[in-house]
């Protein structure tokens, strides 16, 4: 009797674990539903956005000179706010790839060398170059000199290993070269928009034309900043995930 109560409790037990991942199973099936709804939402959201309209030549013309002027250094200073930062952040990146090729040239000389010294003692070890000079003598124990320098080799072997690992978690290549691509971008993109103020804008300074022009390549800058940061937040991720496949792995 017993045992059938502790195999009915045991049943009943069961039963209310299933009820209750039924009960979430159905949770997390309506928050994704509710999720669903909202990005839904979202989107006829943006569909019916306000819509703006955009000043025409005309209507600029009819603008006083003053409040043109007013328009365009405003548009100026905040157009290169966002331009001069890609040039700071293309002389950060410039700074991070001299340095990162710096420690990774000297980080690879130190392990050439050091693999070449292991290689040394190896071979004086190995070939008896050392003859069989005895350090010291305890008792009927001795310990040679050749003896010494295998197990100085074999403590150099494993500090040359962990060497390797620390280089590979660093990554100081694919750190330079990514530095390098950042300061790339940066630099190309900082040239395109000079160039295209001076071409749009300042060829046209003070007039309607100028206005329009600066509207709408501030416009485009900001649209495009966005994918930019993205590339360059990208780039610099590179390290972090290499750490972490290290460490995986």
């Amino acid at each position: 009797m017993e045992v059938e109560g502790d195999d009915q409790n045991k049943a009943g037990r069961s039963v209310g674990i299933g009820k209750t991942e039924t009960v979430r199973q159905k949770r997390k099936r309506a928050a994704a539903s509710h999720l669903d709804e909202f990005a839904a939402a979202s989107d006829r959201r943006l569909d019916t956005e306000y819509e703006l309209f955009e000043p025409t030549n005309e209507q600029w013309a009819d603008q006083k000179p003053e409040a043109r002027e007013h328009y365009l250094q405003q548009a100026e200073s905040d157009f290169f706010r966002i331009v001069d930062d890609y040039l700071s952040q293309a002389n950060e990146a410039t700074l991070l790839f001299q340095k990162c090729s710096k420690e990774y040239q000297r980080g690879r000389k130190i392990m050439i060398l050091a693999t070449g010294g292991l290689a040394a003692i190896n071979v004086c070890a190995s070939f008896g170059f050392v003859g069989n000079v005895e350090l010291f003598k305890s008792g009927a124990t001795s310990f040679s000199l050749a003896q010494a320098l295998n197990a100085i080799a074999a403590l150099y072997a494993g500090f040359l290993t962990v060497g390797g690992n620390l280089q590979n978690f660093l990554n100081k290549k694919e750190t330079a070269d990514n530095a390098r691509e950042m300061r790339d971008i940066l630099v190309d993109r900082y040239r395109e928009y000079c160039f295209k103020w001076f071409y749009y804008v300042d060829a046209f300074s003070g007039t309607a034309l100028s206005c329009t022009n600066a509207g709408r390549l501030y416009r485009q800058l900001v649209d495009n900043d966005h994918a930019l940061r993205l590339r360059v937040k990208d780039l610099t991720a590179v390290k972090a995930r290499d750490a972490k496949q290290t460490v995986g792995s």
